[in-house]
């Protein structure tokens, strides 16, 4: 039985079907903010300082993850419209129609097929934010939300759990998931990795194997990171590793193969490496800014209108592409 050591809160992934929604208000009658970068389109009623404040946090966050690793997946190149709202009943609003949308929680909802991400409920702005832009750089969760199979992946797993959990405070900005020291076995950690190795499917695998998924994954991602020999080094052989299980190797054969190490050298290693992981690392927002000076727009009503109905699918066309 594997020993779990830290807990990790799953988010709730399943379709949802909204109801009609009984607003007050029309969305197009409050004031949007609009503010565009090279990686999302944000649009927003929450005001244009709060606004520039979202966008600047989420380039800070996609910032400090290394391009390398960004383009581990194609999809990473492409830009996300996000849409932010005040509450549930305004969210509903706007994706009241025919067009598909997934829930991510009742907060947030996510379309896999035209890159866009809406949220409500602004007391955890930045957790959400970080979680759907992580899930949509790395993928994973479910098939329905962000593409793939079912099966339950590592390495997807680990990316999202280290890069979700930031934070600002005193010009620093802190990233990393932070997991408590331990001491376990060679032996622990060869049956650890076993469980996240081998393909397994969400929907069939326990609770508690989801949560150690989870862990694990994490805790053999930064033993990755802190013996890599550069990050373009470590998505190179991320890169060959996801190459090979897509081409139907055997999982552990394929890690063997892309990481040059044997999986008893690997249960030796994260062992001996547990004593000393995981810490939260701090970079200096200075470091992070690049010239980052984000730009906010007023929209007038017709683009605000033609840009709820396209969210809903009452516009036409959705998914052909094009303006979000």
């Amino acid at each position: 039985m594997i020993r779990l050591i830290a807990l990790v809160i799953l988010p709730a992934l399943f379709i949802a079907l909204p109801a009609a929604p009984a607003q007050a208000k029309a969305l197009e009658d409050y004031d949007w903010v609009e503010v565009e970068t090279d990686h999302f389109r944000m649009r927003s009623i929450r005001g244009k300082r709060a606004t520039l404040k979202y966008a600047r946090e989420l380039t800070l966050f996609i910032n400090v993850i290394p391009p390398e690793i960004r383009r581990l997946q194609s999809a990473g190149s492409e830009q996300v419209t996000i849409y932010l709202l005040r509450d549930t009943g305004q969210l509903e609003e706007l994706i009241y129609g025919d067009r598909p949308w997934h829930r991510a929680n009742p907060a947030v909802y996510w379309d896999p097929y035209d890159k866009t991400i809406a949220l409500a409920l602004f007391a955890d702005v930045r957790r959400n934010l970080d979680y759907m832009y992580a899930r949509y750089l790395f993928g994973g969760g479910d098939s329905r939300l962000f593409g793939g199979g079912e099966e339950l992946h590592w390495w997807q797993e680990a990316l999202v759990e280290y890069y979700r959990q930031t934070g600002i405070r005193r010009g620093e900005f802190y990233f990393g998931s932070s997991s408590p020291t331990v001491m376990q076995s060679a032996e622990e950690m060869r049956e650890a990795i076993n469980l996240i190795l081998s393909p397994a499917s969400r929907i069939s695998l326990p609770q508690d194997d989801q949560r150690a998924f989870i862990y694990y994954s994490h805790r053999l991602l930064r033993f990755l990171m802190e013996n890599k020999q550069s990050w373009e080094d470590l998505a190179n052989r991320l890169r060959r590793y996801i190459d090979l299980v897509e081409d139907d190797a055997n999982y552990q054969r394929a890690f063997v193969e892309a990481f040059d190490i044997t999986m008893d050298e690997l249960a030796a290693g994260m062992s001996e490496h547990g004593e000393r992981c995981c810490k939260r690392y701090k970079i200096d927002l200075e470091r992070l800014e690049n010239d980052l000076e984000p730009q906010g727009r007023d929209l007038d009503r017709d683009t605000v209108g033609v840009a709820v109905a396209r969210c809903s699918g009452r516009g036409g066309g959705w998914w052909r592409g094009g303006g979000g």
